[in-house]
C-alpha cells in the first residue's frame, strides 16, 4: 500500500521529501507503466500472501535514514527477499514478469549504492547526494507501493493498431528531408552521418564556471563518428502525441514526479501528486511532454515501432550532441554567449525567474515563458532540430558513465553496468552554465521522473 514518506532534512536543507498518499488517492493517480494502483484489488489480498509481505516489506525500507550506507543496507536484503516472494508466488501474479524485471533493476541499483557506501573514506558526490538519493529513495517506494497495491490486477495495455508508414525515405534519403510516417506522428527530418568532437575543453568550463566535482563528466575530448543513417525528431515529443498513445493502448504511465517547489524551492522533492498532465505548471497540447520516466520514453517509442512497422528508439549519448550540434563547434549551437539565447531556447529566463523564484542566476533575458514552451517557438539547429537544449531536458538509451575516456566511439549507447539515466540539453529552469551542449549527467534511479525531463526520438532508416 502506499503510504507516507518523510525522509527528514537534506544537508543544509530543512526540506523533506515527502509523498501524500492522500494526494495520490484523491487523484487516482498511476504508478506502474501497465497498471492503475491504490484501488483495492476486486480479486481481494488472497493468493500471494508471501509477495505482497514482501513488497510491504520493501516498501517500508524505502525510506530515508540519516545516510545512503544505513538507507540501502535496509533495501538491498528487502528487494532481495521481495524478488524470492515474487518468484514463489509467480503464478499467482499476472504482471510478474514486468513486476520481477522492476525490482531486478531495483536490486541491481541498491546494490552498487551500498557497495559505493561502505568504501573506505565515503563522501557523497554530486550524483548521489542527499538530496538526489532521497528522491531516489521517494519515487522508488512509490513504485513498489503501486505494485504491491496491483498485485492481482492483470496488464490492460492494448496493443498498436497497425498502420504502416506513408513516408517514402531510406538510408539513401537527402538531410535535410522532413517526414511523418503518419499524421499525427512526431516530425522527423534526416540528418548526416559524420564525425565530431565531444566533451568540453577546460577553458570552456573555465569560462563558464563549471563546479569541479563536475568537470570530468564532460571530458576529456573524444572523436565521434555517427556512421548510421538517422532521422531525429524535430521537437520533443508533445504531450499531445503522448496522450495519443496513451488514448488508443491504454498504457498507464508511473506517475509522481520530482520537482522545485516555487513555494519551498530550497530542495528538489518527489511530489505524487504530478503526472505528466499535471506536471505543476501549465502546458499544451503542443509543449513538451514531461513528468515521466525513461520507461515511459522506450514504451511510446515501441508503440510507434509497432504501429509503424520502422524503429523508433532513444538516441544515443553520441548520436544526441551529434544532431543537438548541428554542425555547430561552439558552446551552444547558436555561439558562444547567451546575448541570443531567446532566439534559441527557452531558458531559465527573466520571466522564469520573477514567476518561481528560483535562487540560481537567470539567463538575463525574457523569453514570456515561466515554464515550458510549445515546441518550436524559438529558432532550430543548423539540422532543423528545435528545443535541444532548453525547454525540457531529454532522456537519451545510455546508461551512466562518467568517464568515457576508454568508452566506444562509433555513437553506439554506453553501458555503465548499472541502469542509471542519461539526461542531455538543459530545461526551462536550468542555469545558463547547464545549457551547453557539452553538459552531461545522470540520476542515480532507473525511475527518475522530472517536471524538466522530456525525450525526443530517433528513426532508423
Amino acid at each position: 500500500m502506499l503510504r507516507n514518506i518523510d525522509s527528514g532534512p537534506t544537508q543544509g536543507s530543512t526540506t523533506a521529501v515527502r509523498v501524500s498518499a492522500a494526494v495520490a488517492l484523491t487523484l487516482g493517480l498511476v504508478a506502474t507503466s501497465t497498471t492503475p494502483v491504490f484501488a483495492q484489488s476486486p480479486m481481494g489480498r488472497g493468493g500471494a500472501d508471501a509477495a505482497h509481505r514482501a513488497l510491504d516489506d520493501l516498501e517500508d525500507s524505502l525510506v530515508w535514514r540519516s545516510d545512503a550506507k544505513t538507507t540501502y543496507g535496509a533495501v538491498v536484503p528487502a528487494v532481495n527477499e521481495a524478488i524470492l516472494a515474487l518468484d514463489e508466488d509467480r503464478s499467482r501474479i499476472p504482471q510478474y514478469e514486468s513486476f520481477k524485471t522492476a525490482l531486478e533493476r531495483l536490486q541491481v541499483e541498491s546494490t552498487y549504492l551500498l557497495d559505493l557506501a561502505t568504501q573506505p573514506g565515503y563522501q557523497p558526490g554530486v550524483l548521489d547526494s542527499v538530496m538526489f538519493l532521497q528522491g531516489s529513495v521517494a519515487e522508488w517506494q512509490y513504485r513498489v507501493a503501486s505494485m504491491d497495491d496491483s498485485l492481482k490486477k492483470r496488464d490492460k495495455t492494448r496493443p498498436a493498431r497497425v498502420e504502416g508508414s506513408r513516408a517514402d525515405v531510406s538510408a539513401q534519403t537527402q538531410p535535410g528531408t522532413v517526414f511523418r510516417d503518419l499524421p499525427g506522428l512526431p516530425e522527423m527530418v534526416v540528418v548526416p552521418k559524420g564525425d565530431y568532437v565531444a566533451g568540453a575543453t577546460a577553458e570552456e568550463q573555465q569560462i563558464w564556471n563549471v563546479p569541479e566535482n563536475r568537470r570530468d563528466f564532460e571530458t576529456p575530448q573524444r572523436d565521434v563518428t555517427i556512421s548510421e543513417a538517422l532521422a531525429f525528431g524535430t521537437t520533443e515529443v508533445t504531450v499531445g502525441q503522448f496522450s495519443a498513445f496513451v488514448k488508443e493502448t491504454k498504457y498507464r504511465p508511473r506517475g509522481g514526479a520530482r520537482w522545485w517547489n516555487p513555494q519551498d524551492p530550497s530542495a528538489m522533492q518527489f511530489n505524487a501528486a504530478l503526472d505528466y498532465l499535471n506536471p505543476g505548471f501549465p502546458q499544451t497540447a503542443d509543449s513538451p511532454v514531461v513528468a515521466i520516466t525513461r520507461e515511459d520514453a522506450n514504451a511510446y517509442a515501441s508503440w510507434l515501432s509497432a504501429k509503424t512497422g520502422e524503429t523508433y528508439r532513444l538516441p544515443s549519448e553520441d548520436e544526441w550532441e551529434w544532431a543537438a550540434r548541428g554542425g555547430a563547434t561552439t558552446t551552444f549551437y547558436w555561439g558562444d554567449d547567451l546575448s541570443r539565447v531567446n532566439e534559441y531556447a527557452n531558458s531559465f529566463d527573466l520571466s522564469s525567474k520573477e514567476t518561481n523564484g528560483f535562487g540560481w542566476d537567470s539567463t538575463g533575458v525574457d523569453d514570456g515563458y515561466p515554464y515550458t514552451a510549445p515546441v518550436a517557438s524559438f529558432a532550430p539547429n543548423g539540422y532543423g532540430l528545435y528545443d535541444v537544449t532548453g525547454n525540457a531536458r531529454e532522456f537519451v538509451a545510455d546508461d551512466w558513465v562518467q568517464d568515457l575516456s576508454a568508452a566506444a566511439n562509433d555513437g553506439s549507447p554506453h553501458d555503465g553496468g548499472v541502469p542509471f539515466p542519461v539526461v542531455r540539453g538543459g530545461a526551462w529552469n536550468y542555469q545558463p552554465q547547464n545549457l551547453r551542449l557539452d553538459y552531461r549527467s545522470a540520476y542515480y534511479s532507473s525511475e527518475t521522473a522530472t517536471n524538466m525531463f522530456g525525450f525526443r526520438l530517433v528513426r532508423v532508416l
